[in-house]
């Protein structure tokens, strides 16, 4: 969930709300659903705070690092999962 939530933030998806963080049952366990709507935008900003701190009109990445307790992760391994994200949408 740390990792849709900072994707988001990366590509300034546009179509960004808790509806999307969706679980599903496999019969046996629960898995996140599959990510089906991203809408990146260069010029406009999301309407949807993603942390109590988060301020739609100037998102920031850092403010899902300050959060990552609520995520079940340390601080290193946030910044390590973002620095992976950074990676594969800089292309």
């Amino acid at each position: 969930m740390f990792c849709r939530a900072a994707l988001a933030v990366l590509v300034n998806n546009m179509d960004e709300h808790m509806r999307h963080y969706g679980m599903l049952h496999d019969g046996t366990s629960w898995r996140h659903s599959p990510s089906c709507v991203v809408n990146p935008y260069l010029h406009r900003n999301s309407n949807t705070p993603l942390t109590p701190e988060d301020d739609p009109e100037d998102r920031d990445v850092r403010s899902l690092v300050k959060e990552a307790d609520s995520f079940r992760l340390r601080q290193n391994e946030a910044m390590l999962r973002i620095q992976s994200l950074v990676r594969a949408v800089s292309h």
